[in-house]
């Protein structure tokens, strides 16, 4: 069972009524839900301050202040964009916990750790082209992908 209030419209006074839903509706509105508290969350400020006045122009257009079709297209507006972000950080936190376990990412790491080693003067190799080469028997990787990796470590230290 589901309260929901209605206003007489004559009266201009709520009137609470009981209304059953039925099951699918009742998990899409708590589908819903969850996406927007999901964007709430991550959503700066502003951004609460333009769905909320997004929220007012939907209100308005139910109540017939504002052509339905204004309504509509605000409603789906909103809906899509938090749809849309909920999905982008799903999307984002998968991808960050796949690389996390990607044995080439665990390799590179290993490899940097060396590079700044080498750059240091711990470890002594003649050249970037020897040092790949090195790291490449070691971890099973070829040596044109190291030595672009110590390139852009190279650039990132400049």
């Amino acid at each position: 069972m589901v309260k929901r209030m209605f206003f007489d419209l004559e009266q201009q006074t709520p009137q609470k009524k009981v209304e059953k839903l039925p099951a699918d509706v009742h998990k899409e509105m708590q589908r819903k839900e969850r996406v927007w508290r999901a964007a709430l969350k991550e959503k700066p400020c502003d951004e609460l301050v333009k769905i909320i006045i997004r929220q007012r122009w939907e209100i308005e257009a139910l109540r017939g202040g504002v052509s339905p079709d204004l309504g509509e297209e605000i409603r789906n507006t909103g809906f899509s964009q938090g749809r849309a972000h909920q999905k982008s950080s799903q999307g984002r936190a998968g991808a960050l916990g796949k690389l996390e376990h990607d044995q080439k990412q665990m390799d590179k790491k290993d490899v940097h750790m060396h590079w700044l080693e080498w750059r240091e003067g711990s470890i002594e190799f003649k050249s970037a082209a020897t040092f790949a080469a090195k790291m490449a028997d070691d971890y099973g990787l070829n040596p044109k992908t190291v030595e672009k990796w110590c390139t852009a470590w190279k650039k990132d230290l400049r």
